[in-house]
């Protein structure tokens, strides 16, 4: 997937590429095309980037840059060298000075597998060191990433003009790569997670990795996005984000927005969402539109807002689609852990779409009706909870006598009714803060509505 693409530098031209660009990095030759452990398969053939590069007659300079543990094993590309990273790296500069340099970094296969987890979100610094010195003498700076899991690019990202994500391609990978470098294909993929800008901006860090062999995920809902979104922590490529070689624009949000009541089954639409998605570009591309929702003012703790749909719009040039998102009882729904039961919270409701959960251009907030949040009453409730009851706070306030004018709309000190309306109501006998109210009276009130 492609993350940056300053000035529109990819994709390049086929034409004179061998001699006006370079290509740096023993990932390029040795390919990393799968992970570790039991996910190892034998592939029937494998591509690499300058293998494919070369099948297309595209005699492109390559410079290994760094060395490579898998690279120099018995049989690898890089079997016998003995240069040191300090001279592969001088040679890369030579080679990258004046030129478009496209480099190819990432994750050697000792640095992630199951079993094991990472303790750092780095490129190795032979990767880094070779990209700020090429980046020093190179005209252009392309670079491809060979990862299984995301790696953090806040420290050297302003080094390069255009980054293109390609993850574990699989066996087909190098090919692939060339595709999009050569606009081919376009790029269309999109982040399935936030790349953070430290690790420690993540909610998970605060519980991981544990103790005793066991990790407690107490960041709850609050994982990735929706935790980095809550924070408001800047991100170096947000959740949802991925660039092509078009560009879109989305126009014409519509929201249409049911009652919920008792009756409505999971499965019923509550919410139609539509949206205009149009290339503004000049190229053929995909766009993925992404429906965000949000509930403002929410009794319970939820992130800002969650991915609750997207499409894949295929789109030439000046093309306009019309999009529909609909949205169900089910996926509005949260579990209320007192009643035990799946339900629908009223009250506003955000609906956001865009390109990423940070690039949102539509937004509208709309009236959600749906039964109150039923909450069994107790003497531990407070005051608060007990006057949200349609019934029971009426009957409440007049039990407390001279003391419950003070929570009513006229209040004499409203203050005070703030403070004190999240003490539990047991408390106001137990303190003698009404002398309407007594235990025997708050017992009969509790018998009535728990």
């Amino acid at each position: 997937m492609l993350l940056k693409n300053a000035d529109g530098v990819l994709p390049l031209a086929a034409e004179g590429i061998a001699e006006s660009a370079v290509l740096i990095g023993e990932l390029a030759r040795t390919a990393r095309y799968q992970g570790a452990g039991s996910s190892q398969v034998n592939p029937t053939r494998l591509d690499s980037i300058l293998g494919a590069l070369i099948e297309r007659g595209l005699d492109v300079p390559f410079a290994p840059g760094y060395r490579l543990a898998e690279a120099e094993q018995e049989g690898g590309a890089a079997a016998g060298e003995n240069r040191d990273n300090a001279a592969l790296r001088d040679e890369a500069v030579a080679a990258a000075t004046g030129k478009t340099a496209v480099l190819v970094l990432g994750l050697p296969a000792a640095d992630e597998s199951e079993g094991y987890d990472r303790e750092h979100l780095d490129i190795p610094v032979t990767h880094r060191q070779l990209l700020s010195e090429v980046a020093a003498v190179a005209d252009r700076v392309v670079v491809l990433l060979a990862n299984g899991s995301a790696v953090a690019v806040s420290e050297w990202e302003h080094h390069v003009d255009a980054l293109l994500e390609l993850w574990l391609g699989g066996q087909a990978g190098g090919s692939a790569a060339v595709d999009l470098l050569l606009g081919d294909a376009a790029p269309s993929g999109r982040l399935t997670e936030s790349v953070p800008v430290r690790l420690g901006d993540l909610p998970a860090q605060l519980n991981f990795p544990g103790e005793n062999g066991a990790v407690r995920y107490g960041e709850g809902l609050f994982i990735g996005y929706r935790g980095l979104d809550a924070m408001q922590r800047d991100v170096s490529y947000p959740f949802g984000h991925g660039l092509t070689y078009t560009t879109f624009d989305y126009a014409d949000l519509t929201v249409d927005v049911a009652e919920v009541t008792a009756t409505t089954q999971a499965t019923a639409v509550v919410a139609a969402v539509g949206v205009t998605v149009r290339n503004t570009g000049d190229r053929a591309g995909a766009a993925v539109p992404q429906l965000y929702l949000g509930r403002p003012d929410s009794a319970v703790a939820r992130p800002p807002h969650e991915l609750k749909g997207f499409a894949r719009v295929d789109l030439e040039p000046g093309q306009e689609q019309r999009v529909e998102f609909a949205v169900t009882r089910r996926e509005l729904s949260h579990w209320d852990v007192v009643t035990h039961e799946w339900v629908v919270e009223p009250g506003p409701l955000l609906v956001a779409v865009g390109a990423s959960s940070r690039d949102l251009p539509l937004r509208q907030v709309a009236g959600l009706v749906a039964p109150a949040l039923r909450r069994p009453l107790s003497e531990g409730a407070t005051i608060n909870e007990w006057l949200e009851h349609p019934h029971a706070g009426t009957e409440l306030l007049a039990a407390m006598g001279e003391f419950g004018a003070l929570f009513g709309p006229d209040s004499p000190d409203p203050m005070m009714a703030a403070f004190l309306g999240s003490m539990p109501v047991k408390k106001v006998p137990v303190m003698r803060m009404s002398p309407d109210l007594t235990a025997d009276k708050l017992n009969e009130l509790v018998a009535r509505f728990a």
